[in-house]
């Protein structure tokens, strides 16, 4: 029986692989979801097998085993059609609307609509196959066995559930290549795959919470220059794992990026920020939000619905028109969920790609996300503020044939390498055709890394700070319309990804008209910090110290050595926690007017 449900469902799923062959773009998808069809194979078997230990007569169980047969055959056949036209599994919402099924005319028309190959094979044969499997020779479905079989049948189900929890590639609930139905509906049966059911109350702020996050400038001095012309289009690029140390403005001597380097001779440089995570979902978040990582979990995955204000959304009150640019599928980490809910308008994602996109990696080629952002460049309407989002400098680190040469290192480091310098290649692409149409001239353009990596340094002999910072340092060049004198300056300012969203609204002349952690880069504040979860810890940077509050409480040196907490460090260890529960709050709130009322009775008011 457990060998008959395999094979079934393993049929089935073949057919939505088939749907669009560009979405499976490594063979860890199809790995998963073949699992989880062996996971439900198990869980089927296991529920008949105690079923048949109730039940004797044997055209009962027939009638019983024949019928969710069909009824599971159907639902396969729906979702079949509904993943063909809409690239999502079948909804529970669905099936209500079977009750409207006779406003869609006479049944027999739909019937017949439905009539053609993929009916017979999906529904038919099937059928046919199962109806003479269960009445034919049904010894084996319905005879109960020894009780071993049982439990190798569990063991099995339970073996193949944590191969699809456990993944390089995470389950998306929502996503028909490597989601189960069965799975899929547990799930969507919650508001949020795993719901934080805690409410965090609002803290009053301490006197050091508003000496420090809400710190003023009184000096109003800037210092960066703004834009002097009205709107500018604004471009957003953020590069998959581009960290600084590997990059030659920084002190690399490897070679690897020559594109970067030229341009960062354009524009104002910053050379002091680290990135929030490890993840690029939160990277977005911190960039795009003004905010640090959550302490509590994703917000993209676990408070999608939060009413925090976003650079997209004040950006499309300024009348911009927001594009998203991305060779991976929208639906991973519910990317396009909070890009679309924050006014992002243009969503393109490798299912809008043109058939010739070259699938290379863990997703497409970053070649083709440059010229399919090009390609929209004609049509795109002023002021516009795209994001283009790269992702070929992520494992499986695969690049085109002319890239992968031998640097002297290892293989696993040789791969990271190869890839960083392929990124920094499509970068160029970019950037020398873009800056040459009259929409590029006119534009504000913005580079950054989406966060650090964890991955070796391959000159570890340079390096003389605390490894993590190393690894997970960024860069940020922000280069001006051509129409302003050419402006180059390096900036040694400390900051992370929160401080971009304030920052561009500064240059761009955008009063503040919500609460936003992150402190402009172009103000003259006194306090100055960096805060993250990057390699197992959770830290926080400011002072030329680094306070750590996970996995234990330390207090270190720039260079990793531990200090002695005196009482003046215990008030940033406490700042910590406030930060985390104050933003904390904030993200379980869904309305914006609300979030900004109470935080300006506790003090809070945008500058």
């Amino acid at each position: 029986m457990f060998l008959y449900f395999a094979t079934l469902n393993i049929y089935f799923r073949i057919f939505v692989f088939l749907i669009n062959p560009n979405n499976l773009w490594h063979w860890r998808l199809v790995l998963q979801g073949i699992l989880q069809e062996v996971v439900a194979a198990s869980f089927f078997y296991l529920v008949f097998r105690i079923l048949w230990i109730l039940i004797r007569p044997i055209k009962l169980k027939q009638i019983i085993f024949f019928s969710f047969v069909f009824i599971w055959t159907f639902i396969n056949f729906a979702n079949y059609e509904y993943v063909e036209t809409f690239n999502k599994l079948l909804p529970l919402s669905w099936f209500p609307e079977l009750l409207n099924v006779g406003s869609m005319g006479p049944f027999s028309d739909l019937l017949f609509s439905y009539i053609n190959w993929f009916s017979f094979a999906l529904v038919i044969l099937p059928l046919v196959v199962s109806g003479f499997i269960i009445y034919l020779i049904p010894y084996h479905l319905f005879k109960l066995k020894k009780i071993r079989h049982f439990i190798y049948v569990f063991v099995i189900g339970v073996s193949c559930q944590s191969g699809t929890l456990q993944p390089e590639i995470q389950p998306m609930w929502d996503s028909p290549i490597h989601s189960h139905l069965v799975k899929y509906w547990y799930y969507r049966a919650q508001p949020t795959p795993f719901p934080d059911k805690r409410t965090r109350p609002l803290p009053t702020f301490s006197g050091h919470f508003k000496q420090v996050v809400l710190e003023e400038d009184p000096s109003n001095t800037f210092l960066l220059p703004k834009v002097n012309r009205k709107k500018p289009n604004i471009v957003f690029i953020l590069l998959e794992s581009f960290r600084a140390f590997d990059i030659g403005v920084f002190g690399s001597q490897l070679g690897l990026t020559p594109v970067f380097d030229r341009y960062a001779e354009k524009g104002f440089l910053f050379t002091n920020l680290y990135s929030s995570d490890h993840l690029t979902k939160t990277g977005q978040w911190s960039y795009l939000c003004g905010a640090h990582k959550s302490a509590s979990k994703s917000v993209l995955r676990g408070f999608r619905d939060h009413g925090v204000k976003c650079l997209p959304d004040i950006l499309s009150e300024e009348g911009y028109d927001n594009w998203w640019f991305h060779g991976q599928s929208a639906t991973y980490d519910f990317q396009g969920y909070f890009m679309k809910r924050h006014q992002i308008t243009h969503i393109k994602d490798r299912l809008t790609f043109p058939s010739s996109a070259k699938p290379m990696g863990w997703g497409l080629a970053d070649k083709d996300l440059i010229d399919h952002s090009l390609n929209h460049l004609e049509a795109a309407k002023e002021p516009f503020f795209w994001i283009i989002q790269t992702q070929s400098n992520h494992h499986p680190y695969e690049v085109p044939p002319e890239f992968d040469v031998d640097r002297g290192y290892p293989a696993s480091i040789t791969k990271n390498l190869n890839a960083f310098r392929y990124t920094d290649y499509a970068l160029g692409h970019f950037l020398d055709q873009f800056l040459e149409s009259p929409k590029g001239k006119n534009s504000l353009i913005i580079i950054a890394a989406d966060h650090g990596t964890g991955r070796d340094l391959a000159e570890s002999e340079r390096n003389k700070k605390y490894p993590t910072l190393s690894k997970y340092q960024i860069p940020l060049l922000i280069l001006y319309p051509q129409d302003q004198p050419i402006m180059t300056k390096k900036i040694k300012i400390l900051g992370g990804q929160a401080d971009l969203m304030p920052t561009l609204m500064d240059i761009l002349e955008i009063p503040e008209t919500f609460p936003i952690f992150g402190k402009s880069l172009a103000r003259n504040y006194r306090y100055r910090f960096s805060k993250g979860i990057l390699g197992g810890e959770s830290w926080f940077l400011t002072n030329d110290k680094i306070y750590i509050t996970r996995p234990s409480r330390k207090l270190l040196s720039m260079q990793g050595k531990q200090q002695k907490i005196e009482s003046e460090d215990e008030k940033w260890f406490q700042l910590i926690g406030e930060i985390d529960d104050v933003q904390d709050w904030m993200i379980q709130k869904k309305n914006s007017n609300e979030i900004y009322a109470k935080l300006k009775e506790k003090g809070w008011v945008a500058n």
